[in-house]
């Protein structure tokens, strides 16, 4: 179980990094040549990665033990995980704040653990609430700053 507590939000954030790799995408000149903004872009390639990313750990997380809600739980750590991710890259690129956000994940993970005796901390209550906020916070900061995003880094 404890693998799965520290892995499942990465998943989504693997796919949301290789969707913006230049070498991964083999269709990047297509996007870069596209008559669409780049913002638009990222936010359709986003939202379809997350998607498709969160079905496997949601279907994973169904035959683990530890409740019939763990499913459920897993969704929202994962969507702030990414999130993060997406509005750090209007900092850097997208596949650097991936990294980033995946270091910051599993430190967080680790840290409450070893505070708590349990990793399961990340899903309980109070996490649930604070990947709230990560996640208002992050659209946010993506609609703030969404002019950085058409600098040129998926060119």
């Amino acid at each position: 179980l404890l693998p799965f507590l520290v892995l499942a939000p990465l998943l989504p954030l693997a796919g949301v990094a290789a969707a913006f790799h230049p070498r991964l995408d083999p269709a990047a000149d297509l996007a870069t040549a596209a008559p669409v903004s780049g913002i638009w872009l990222f936010f359709v390639r986003s939202v379809a990665v997350i998607a498709t990313a969160l079905a496997p750990t949601i279907a994973a997380a169904m035959f683990l033990p530890g409740g019939g809600w763990l499913p459920l739980l897993v969704v929202l750590p994962a969507l702030a995980v990414s999130m993060a991710a997406l509005a750090l890259s209007t900092l850097t690129g997208p596949v650097s704040a991936a990294i980033a956000t995946a270091i910051a994940w599993v430190a967080v993970v680790c840290g409450l653990g070893l505070a708590a005796i349990s990793p399961a901390v990340v899903y309980g209550g109070p996490a649930q609430a604070a990947s709230l906020v990560v996640i208002v916070v992050a659209c946010y900061l993506l609609v703030a700053r969404r002019r950085t995003l058409d600098l040129g880094w998926n060119r």
